[in-house]
């Protein structure tokens, strides 16, 4: 019994971490496309300060968000090419 209670915590603990590990690369997912956008928008010939603004504070927030997972085992299931 004891060994099947063991199988099934590790079986349950497996499962959470699978679903931290989607869901911060989903997050993850999101920051970069954010960052896409805002770099096209900075990069534009009509483009503000504003614009530029916007994409340093993403480029901030993705890098705390990247040293944060790294310091996880490094990046929490986000693979980098």
């Amino acid at each position: 019994m004891t060994s099947l209670h063991n199988a099934l915590a590790a079986s349950i603990e497996e499962g959470v971490r699978a679903r931290a590990r989607k869901s911060s690369k989903a997050q993850l997912t999101e920051l970069v496309e954010a960052l896409r956008r805002k770099l096209n928008s900075a990069l534009a010939p009509n483009a503000d300060n504003g614009a530029m603004q916007a994409l340093e504070s993403q480029i901030k927030q993705l890098s705390v968000r990247l040293d944060r997972n790294d310091g996880n085992g490094g990046g929490a299931g986000f693979d980098r090419a």
